[in-house]
Formats: C-alpha cells, sequence, structure tokens
C-alpha cells in the first residue's frame, strides 16, 4: 500500500469506471462467466475509488485485490462484514471462471450483482 494524497477527482472517474463495469455485467448479452470478471472487475474499481479519495494506492502486489476489499471496507465504516463476505465469494467465483474454466451459476451471479451494486453505492455516497 501506498500512501499519496486525496484526490476525489481521479476517486470519481474509478467510480465511473466502476459504474461502467457493472452496467457490462449486468448485460444479459454476456455469459455469466463474462459477467462475473466484469462484476468483480466493478467491485474492484469501486475499492480504487475509496482508496484514492482517502489517498492510498495499491499496486502489483499478491492479494492486491484482497488487500483493496479489505482497506475499502475500513475506510467506509459501518456493519460491513456480511456485504464484503459476499464480495470476496464473488471473488472466489471470479477466480474459479478465471482460472478453472468454472460454469458460475445464475444465482452466484445475481448475489454477486446485487453486493457489487451495494458497494457501488456506498462508494457513490462516500466520494461525491
Amino acid at each position: 500500500m501506498v500512501t499519496t494524497y486525496p484526490d476525489p477527482s481521479t476517486a470519481r472517474e474509478f467510480l465511473s469506471q466502476a459504474e461502467t463495469f457493472f452496467s457490462d455485467a449486468s448485460s444479459q448479452d454476456n455469459s455469466n462467466e463474462s459477467r462475473a470478471l466484469l462484476t468483480h472487475q466493478a467491485a474492484v474499481a469501486a475499492c480504487d475509488a475509496v482508496l484514492t479519495f482517502e489517498g492510498q494506492r495499491i499496486a502489483g502486489v499478491d492479494g492486491g485485490h484482497d488487500l483493496r476489499l479489505a482497506t475499502a471496507r475500513t475506510a467506509l465504516g459501518g456493519d460491513l462484514i456480511e456485504l464484503f463476505e459476499r464480495l470476496d465469494e464473488s471473488k472466489s467465483w471470479r477466480n474459479d471462471a478465471s482460472y478453472r474454466a468454472q460454469v458460475v451459476p445464475a444465482a452466484i451471479l445475481a448475489d454477486a450483482l446485487e453486493a457489487t451494486g451495494e458497494l457501488i453505492e456506498l462508494v457513490r455516497v462516500h466520494v461525491v
């Protein structure tokens, strides 16, 4: 983790990127596996929005996605354990789809989309 300076403008750009990924993930035109990847990428971009807003950055480290989720959860505050457990489950399915050619069930994808949508709403309140 690198400490930088709070950058609300770039944080809003990350939020916009998260919203674009989320919109693409919500499209029925894509396979569930593609949608799982896009959903997780939306969550990562949303976390980057929080980190950038707080003056932090994570770059090129093993476990970087986990660190982003954990750091964003702390920065957002509140009782977000269940939400971030669901996001972590989404990350696991994304890994299975990416690295193990696993099929992503519709119910798992629906929960991932719901959790990521909740995260994006929290981030929007935090950075705007």
